[in-house]
């Protein structure tokens, strides 16, 4: 028997990704993003993995600066109650950097 739930999610989440994606697409090379959005963001991961928010680079995978996955559903959840928003627990593995978080984020605030 299958489990339709997780389809379901896949199909949620494929959506998303794909909106991601498009707005990427269609972003010159060096997309502006929010600066508070990224601010806030570079400095709750620099919190979880012990360095400076400067030695963040908003372009690297945030798991290559040593992101579990505890603190990255724990992130999640700061950023939903920061932003008001509801993500999916997958959220900082779907959208793995500074950059691709910050955009998607400002997009979700702005619909």
């Amino acid at each position: 028997m299958g489990r339709p739930f997780v389809g379901q999610f896949r199909t949620i989440n494929n959506i998303k990704h794909s909106r991601l994606e498009e707005r990427m697409s269609n972003a010159p090379e060096n997309v502006i993003i929010p600066a508070n959005v990224t601010k806030w963001l570079t400095d709750a991961i620099a919190s979880y993995v012990n360095v400076t928010p400067q030695s963040l680079d908003v372009d690297i995978s945030v798991a290559e600066y040593g992101l579990d996955s505890v603190n990255a559903v724990t992130l999640v959840g700061d950023i939903e109650r920061a932003f008001g928003l509801s993500l999916e627990p997958t959220f900082v593995w779907d959208y793995p950097t500074i950059r691709e978080m910050a955009v998607l984020i400002d997009s979700e605030m702005a619909t």
